[in-house]
């Protein structure tokens, strides 16, 4: 009698996953609302993977400001979703470490499914 393949995964390491991303910016929101998202509902996908999910985009921070490639919505828009993380935890170290990134998940995609609104 084999094992099934779910025993296996759990003597794993976890699958460290970091997507670097830009909020409200079509090709990103195609792939966090869709394939993101749709790998994320699979059944114990999310007991496999470590999870990093970076607001930054092209961020430039340059004397003292913060530049985003699509505007000061796209950093608004940075600023909430790593907000999240943060608050999650009470801890900033949270927002680099991706340790919050699955419970800051629901309110990402929503975000994004919404283009940032």
């Amino acid at each position: 009698m084999t094992a099934p393949l779910g025993s296996y995964a759990q003597d794993a390491p976890k699958v460290r996953v970091t997507l670097d991303y830009e909020s409200q910016w079509p090709s990103c929101q195609e792939f966090t609302t869709g394939t993101l998202a749709h790998v994320l509902a699979l059944p114990d996908m999310v007991a496999i993977m470590d999870v990093q999910l970076v607001a930054y985009g092209n961020t430039k921070y340059v004397d003292g400001e913060f530049s985003c490639q699509h505007g000061k919505d796209e950093c608004t828009t940075d600023v909430y979703h790593s907000c999240v993380e943060y608050k999650l935890s009470g801890n900033l170290d949270s927002i680099e470490s991706g340790d919050t990134a699955i419970q800051a998940w629901p309110f990402i995609l929503c975000m994004e499914k919404a283009e940032g609104d």
